[in-house]
């Protein structure tokens, strides 16, 4: 496919989802309400206000951290009762918002973040049972709506506070502002107030990362040493077509990435010194670079990146699983089995049915197509090129390591 026609394609399928977009924002009411209140929710959320000081934290154990605001002046969470919600978005901050129309947009409440500290005392929570990285446009929607359609799995999705921990700001930039204790000992918290049963019948306590949180990953093992993990992929080709089609705030503001990439580097190599060549190679990345980059360039070295990471940290407590394999009933089992989640008949039944439905069509009126062939035919040749050279040897790594890992596994 040559470039002209690759990317007539691409720019049409792009301009179709945005056009989809705004018909439906223009003509379903409950679809522009939800997305206008979504905005008013993070416009409350962007600075704390009335910080309660001495709230008893036994108030908050069927609350939920929704937001984390850390800063030389204020550290402190937000909270909200999100009553018997049931976390199945794409997103968690989607399930929050939902939440807060139906209950009449309530005041959420700040709190110091100590409390979160002492809640993990008090209650804390369920043990996660596996942790999901991915990619990115790799099927990780998918598997968490397949988990999260039994009441029994309590599955978080790119949860903000989680993002919110992880990533650098105006303290982490002082040693001494925000050490690596701290920081372990507020994640701790964070994932214990998250995995709040609420409904009562929660056994299962899953974590869906955002892709970039992958950068991560040596910090999150070092404190969840024995939890079971995914790292969900996808042909590099397919991912960089997706994201391109699909815009929505891939490419962020040059200096965040590069505040991104920095920590994430620096965090690597107090971790883990001997991927030094790694935490060299993630930054390479400089802000001047990022903004001269093409969009195709910085996806396909982004992913590359991403794909490093579990090839360098895969351990016995890791799944590797390509795309492919999710779209069948064996994949399930095999996530199933690894995060040692029993389950009947009829609840892998319910499960599945999540295969029928287009994973980020929270109204199930879209169904699944598949739309790996449609992918490659708008890849053009600058994407491809740029693809083999920044993300396909990872890629290829991945699939031999998988396949190896799946010679000597029992198959389902």
């Amino acid at each position: 496919m040559g470039i002209l026609n690759g990317n007539v394609l691409l720019k049409q399928k792009a301009f179709q989802k945005e056009l989809s977009h705004r018909w439906r924002y223009q003509f379903d009411l409950k679809y522009r309400r939800f997305w206008d209140d979504c905005d008013r929710l993070e416009n409350l959320l962007a600075e704390p206000v009335q910080i309660e000081q001495d709230i008893d934290p036994k108030k908050l154990k069927d609350w939920t951290p929704i937001e984390l605001h850390l800063s030389k002046k204020d550290r402190a969470v937000a909270w909200l009762d999100l009553g018997k919600t049931c976390f199945s978005d794409k997103m968690s901050a989607y399930t929050v918002c939902r939440s807060w129309q139906d209950r009449d947009k309530p005041q959420p409440i700040w709190t110091k973040v100590d409390v979160l500290t002492k809640l993990q005392s008090i209650s804390p929570g369920l043990k996660p049972k596996g942790f999901i990285f991915n990619v990115s446009k790799c099927g990780s929607t998918l598997l968490a709506k397949m988990l999260s359609s039994i009441p029994k799995n309590l599955v978080i999705s790119e949860d903000t506070v989680i993002n919110k921990c992880l990533m650098p700001n105006d303290l982490m930039a002082e040693a001494d502002g925000f050490p690596d204790a701290y920081k372990m000992e507020l994640f701790r918290s964070i994932i214990s107030a998250l995995g709040q049963p609420r409904l009562g019948v929660e056994e299962n306590y899953i974590i869906r990362f955002s892709p970039k949180n992958v950068l991560e990953l040596p910090f999150i093992k070092q404190i969840y040493p024995d939890v079971p993990w995914i790292f969900l992929y996808r042909d590099p080709v397919e991912v960089v077509v997706s994201d391109l089609v699909d815009r929505d705030s891939y490419k962020d503001i040059s200096e965040l990435v590069r505040q991104v990439l920095n920590l994430s580097a620096i965090n690597l190599t107090k971790i883990s010194p001997q991927h030094t060549h790694l935490a060299k190679q993630i930054l390479d990345f400089s802000a001047s670079e990022i903004a001269r980059m093409s969009d195709e360039e910085f996806l396909a070295r982004r992913n590359g990146i991403y794909s490093q990471m579990p090839v360098h940290f895969f351990d016995k407590n890791a799944l590797l699983m390509n795309y492919n394999q999710l779209l069948s009933a064996s994949g399930l089992y095999q996530v199933l089995d690894r995060f040692q989640i029993k389950a009947s008949d009829a609840e892998i039944a319910t499960m599945l049915e999540s295969l029928q439905n287009y994973s980020k069509d929270n109204l199930r009126q879209h169904a699944y197509q598949d739309d790996r062939a449609d992918k490659q035919k708008m890849a053009s040749k600058k994407l491809r090129n740029l693809v083999e050279q920044w993300a396909m040897e990872p890629y290829i790594k991945l699939e031999e390591m998988r396949q190896h890992a799946s010679s000597i596994a029992p198959i389902f």
